[in-house]
C-alpha cells in the first residue's frame, strides 16, 4: 500500500503541473465521470445569505451562485 500526501500548492504554484490537473478536471468533467454536487443553488441577490451558509458549514456539495 502507498499513501501519498500532497499539498495543493505543488500544483497551484507549477503551471505545468495546474495545467496538467486543470487538464485532468475539465476533460473528466466533459465526459461525465466527475459530477459535483450542488447542495444548494441562490440567486446572486441572496449572496448574503450563501455566504452566511457556507460560513456554517453544514452542506455537503457546493453552494452555487446564479446571475
Amino acid at each position: 500500500m502507498t499513501i501519498r500526501g500532497w499539498a495543493v500548492s505543488e500544483v497551484v504554484e507549477n503551471p505545468p503541473a495546474r495545467k496538467q490537473a486543470v487538464d485532468y478536471i475539465l476533460q473528466n468533467v466533459e465526459d461525465g465521470h466527475f459530477s459535483p454536487h450542488v447542495a444548494k443553488t441562490y440567486p446572486l441577490s441572496e449572496v448574503v445569505t450563501a455566504y452566511q451558509d457556507l460560513q456554517i458549514n453544514r452542506q455537503v456539495g457546493r453552494i452555487v451562485l446564479k446571475p
